[in-house]
């Protein structure tokens, strides 16, 4: 995925495809902002 809040590091999606939380047929799709998974590697 492209840099898209301009830390020039790329996003992660996560896509849940059969969460019906929200309804059938409702799949759900999760950005993950790249800085933040930098900073949970760091930490290990």
């Amino acid at each position: 995925m492209s840099n898209l809040d301009g830390d020039r590091i790329p996003e992660l999606i996560v896509t849940a495809p059969f969460d019906t939380s929200r309804g059938p047929e409702a799949a759900r799709a999760f950005v993950i902002a790249g800085k933040s998974l930098r900073a949970q590697a760091a930490k290990k």
